[in-house]
């Protein structure tokens, strides 16, 4: 069972993150730096329960869905972070799912946010993750509709392709 006040506390940071409203107060508190901490845990410490890793990736899920909050996220280094966990062996399916979800917000009109993705070793997790047994029809749907996003950029197509993407 996780530390039940850290579960109970990032379940209600990410419920509060339901309301777009109080996305700008949400980032102004503090709490996607500790959303990104948790799924970010220092070298040999035991990753967070799953439930928790559930609730940060929801976090940052609902707030990447307000296009006014995706540069200040993005500038958080989200990105990186939601990349990781595209296919964190730790992570459940939820949590991979919430975190493709959200890479597919941050990435939609933003060719800068596309490129931080493609950085990030975006295209190859999404290959992997679209490859495995556990990918859920909803999730696959999810991380198709990444690598179009990122592949109506001219110069991220070949990437793709390269990784296998065609293929996949």
């Amino acid at each position: 069972t996780p530390p039940a006040n850290l579960m109970y506390a990032m379940g209600a940071l990410h419920y509060l993150s339901v309301d777009e409203t109080t996305g700008p107060a949400l980032l102004r508190s503090g709490a996607v730096e500790a959303a990104l901490g948790l799924l970010t845990p220092a070298p040999g410490a035991a990753p967070p329960h799953p439930l928790v890793l559930e609730h940060a990736t929801g976090l940052l899920m609902n707030l990447a869905q307000c296009p006014d909050l995706r540069r200040p996220l993005a500038g958080l280094g989200c990105i990186a972070v939601l990349v990781q966990q595209l296919s964190a062996p730790k992570g459940t399916a939820t949590s991979r799912y919430r975190a493709t979800v959200a890479v597919n917000y941050l990435c939609f009109q933003d060719p800068d946010h596309k490129s931080k993705v493609v950085e990030a070793g975006g295209v190859e997790r999404v290959l992997q993750t679209l490859g495995a047994a556990q990918c859920t029809p909803q999730h696959c749907e999810a991380l198709c509709a990444t690598l179009q996003s990122i592949s109506v950029e001219e110069e991220h197509g070949p990437v793709v392709v390269g990784h296998g993407g065609v293929e996949a």
